[in-house]
């Protein structure tokens, strides 16, 4: 086939014929998804329009650029793209390389260049401002500076033998997960953005990385961090590993040399003179975790006593026994003993620690540390910036505002909410709010999710109160520390398998929503019942029943109350507790406080 003027259009392979193509003077646009084989050769160049898919292969020696402007170009083969053509990849159009290399003249565009394992070389030594998306692992060779304009992302795990500007607007952003995207030299413009995913403490698979063979400018960019975990005081991510031994020129806006900001509620500090070569960009984990003060001698006797400080800074020890400490106003240390004490720090930064026992702390006004220790604790820190620890048992936090569906996803561990000021929470399974309404704090492994809310719809996702959503792994093994040797000794995969085969009949709780004391304590039908072996657990006797007849799980999960704010729930005839675990904690649902609960 020959076009000698004009343009050629195509939906398919077979309207080329079986011979070669010859485009002299005229150009070849490719509308359906298909794949061409052809040599193509001429002065001509070839078009992909449409939403399909073309792949192109054969030997092609055509001059006239290839323009990519709807769906997808895959090539294969090695030759499929004529080495002096320009490329250009429209918005929303793909250029697939499909695992092999490629080279091109120049490339341009907005679209999407997915390299995956391969090489794309460009002759062109001119410099290449690009606006779409490049992902995958392989190469981009050759070219003059490689620029990732306003709107384009830099993404994948890619190596550049050149230069990479970032240019205001733009994003470099390694790997899809923690990656590394290797430059010659990186620059790094006013507005441009380097956003860097921290997953863990190795460079590459754990966080993001940009491995830089050339000269390092950040011309006041702006650094962005995304936590996917909660990293320890000390530890240090080498953003940008800078080779040989020249110096960084600028920082990122905002962030000085020695700079420290807070992200995933810690605090980190900036470098630009980290690493071995005292050249890299570093950053690290520099929180300060208050440790305990030394205890003073008891200041209560044994039995339940009141004991109020003076408007200054005290410090005070519980004896044994149910105490209420008060430190009134000044900076004060309270310490509770074993038994169930009640901790008021009143104004100022107080430090108040649980010990043993059932807590309830109250920090009020100030910047306050609370730390439950050991037992089902209640911690509220007030107006200030708080560190809620909740230690080991059953602990919840409670603020003086409504609830807000953007601390339906807080995490357990390093977990910041801002209603009465930066308050972090470490250990503390539940968050109390005024409105009566009660959230479960999430671990890494998080929940399940789904969009479906029509009841058949749930009734397909559900189980019979044994899925993996119902046991809360890291609550578990801490309260049963039995389960958790037998799971480090390689007796059982995890605390789900223990809690579906044994803890489920022995009376263990799966999660903090579930109180099986709590339950006898409120059932007691339910109680007689399992007194006599009619059932083996409180929770046996919650899946079979008390779900669907709206009996409460525990002082936080009012299943009544639950099942008449969702009635599609209670339409569909489930599980309660499991449905907002599985489902409803992602979708924006909460638990409700049961009317027994009492500070």
């Amino acid at each position: 086939t020959t076009v000698t003027g004009g343009t050629l259009s195509v939906s398919t392979d077979s309207n080329l014929g079986t011979g070669n193509v010859a485009l002299n003077g005229g150009g070849l646009t490719v509308t359906g998804a298909t794949t061409i084989d052809n040599d193509i050769s001429g002065t001509g160049g070839l078009t992909k329009s449409g939403s399909g898919t073309v792949t192109l292969s054969g030997t092609n020696t055509y001059s006239g650029g290839t323009t990519i402007n709807g769906g997808t170009l895959t090539v294969s083969g090695g030759s499929a793209l004529a080495d002096a053509g320009a490329v250009t990849i429209a918005a929303g159009a793909t250029l697939d390389l499909n695992g092999t290399s490629e080279t091109v003249g120049s490339l341009t565009g907005s679209g999407t260049l997915n390299i995956g394992s391969g090489t794309l070389t460009l002759t062109d030594s001119a410099s290449t401002t690009f606006s779409g998306t490049i992902s995958g692992s392989g190469m981009i060779a050759g070219g003059g500076t490689y620029t990732v304009a306003s709107g384009a992302t830099l993404g994948g795990t890619s190596t550049f033998s050149t230069a990479v500007t970032v240019a205001s607007g733009g994003t470099i952003a390694p790997g899809n997960s923690p990656g590394t995207i290797s430059t010659g030299n990186l620059t790094l413009a006013a507005g441009a953005t380097a956003t860097m995913e921290i997953d863990g403490t190795v460079a590459g698979t754990g966080y993001d990385q940009i491995a830089v063979t050339g000269t390092v400018t950040i011309n006041g960019a702006t650094l962005s961090t995304v936590f996917g975990y909660t990293s320890a005081t000390g530890d240090s991510y080498v953003l940008i590993s800078n080779d040989d031994t020249d110096a960084v020129t600028g920082t990122f806006t905002g962030l000085a040399e020695g700079a420290s900001f807070t992200a995933n509620g810690r605090t980190y500090q900036i470098s630009y003179t980290g690493g071995t070569d005292n050249n890299d960009v570093v950053v690290t984990d520099v929180t300060v975790v208050p440790a305990p003060p030394t205890p003073v001698a008891p200041s209560g006797t044994s039995g339940n006593d009141t004991l109020v400080g003076t408007a200054g800074a005290d410090r005070i020890l519980a004896g044994a026994g149910n105490d209420e400490v008060s430190g009134v106003a000044g900076d004060d240390t309270l310490y509770g003993e074993d038994d169930n004490d009640r901790l008021l720090g009143g104004d100022g930064d107080d430090l108040l620690f649980g010990n043993s026992g059932n807590d309830t702390l109250l920090g009020d006004a100030g910047g306050d540390w609370l730390s439950g220790g050991a037992g089902d604790d209640v911690l509220s820190g007030g107006l200030g910036d708080d560190a809620l620890v909740g230690g080991d048992g059953r602990d919840m936090a409670v603020f003086d505002s409504l609830y807000d569906p953007l601390v339906a996803s807080v995490e357990r561990t390093g977990g910041v909410l801002t209603f009465q000021g930066n308050d972090t929470i470490n250990g503390v399974e539940i968050l109390v709010f005024s409105d009566q309404k009660t959230v479960v704090t999430q671990t890494s492994s998080g929940t399940g999710a789904q969009g479906d809310d029509e009841a058949n719809g749930i009734v397909s996702g559900f189980t019979d109160g044994t899925s993996n959503s119902i046991v809360d792994e890291v609550f578990y093994l801490a309260q049963h520390a039995d389960v958790a040797a037998a799971v480090g000794a390689g007796l059982f995969s995890s605390g789900v398998q223990h809690f579906v085969q044994f803890g489920q009949f022995e009376g263990r709780d799966g999660n903090a929503l579930f109180d099986s004391a709590y339950y006898l304590a409120q059932n007691i039908d339910v109680a007689t019942a399992v007194g006599t072996g009619a059932f083996q657990s409180a929770y046996q006797h919650y899946v079979a029943h008390g779900a669907t007849e709206g009996r409460a799980a525990s002082e936080f999960f009012d299943t009544a109350k639950y099942l008449s704010a969702n009635t599609d729930v209670a339409e569909a005839g489930v599980n309660a507790l499991e449905h907002y675990l599985a489902y409803g904690i992602n979708e924006g649902r909460t638990g409700y406080l049961a009317d027994t609960f009492m500070m």
